[in-house]
């Protein structure tokens, strides 16, 4: 498993890249401290939480779990949304707001958060 961070300033700029790029193959697995649908409400939750804080300038996390080709034959849903709870415990990544995104056809996951803890 190969892990990637980037850092970033618009949620919705985000989450469009993420779910339009792999022409219709992406899809969220669960989320967290936002709504999934539609679309646009993820983006809406995410600015809500930023607004209440000025502290951080690019509040958005972009993360990046990627595996072995080989391995994509045993990651159903069920085993990415396991390996993406225990990724985000491991990050540190609790009390925030998240949607985990896979690819199908490619063992992908990526998660968007904000660097912010809840304050709704």
């Amino acid at each position: 498993m190969i892990a990637k961070i980037i850092k970033g300033t618009s949620f919705q700029g985000m989450v469009n890249y993420l779910l339009d790029r792999d022409k219709g193959k992406a899809r969220i697995l669960f989320a967290e401290g936002v709504r999934a649908n539609p679309r646009n409400k993820i983006s809406e939750d995410f600015e809500l939480q930023t607004s209440m804080s000025t502290q951080i300038k690019k509040p958005v996390g972009h993360f990046i779990l990627g595996f072995s080709p080989q391995d994509k034959f045993m990651l159903d849903d069920e085993r990415m949304t396991e390996i993406a709870k225990d990724y985000l415990q491991a990050m540190g990544c609790k009390d925030t707001q998240y949607p985990v995104i896979a690819t199908r056809g490619i063992a992908l996951l990526r998660f968007v958060r904000t660097y912010l803890k809840n304050m709704v």
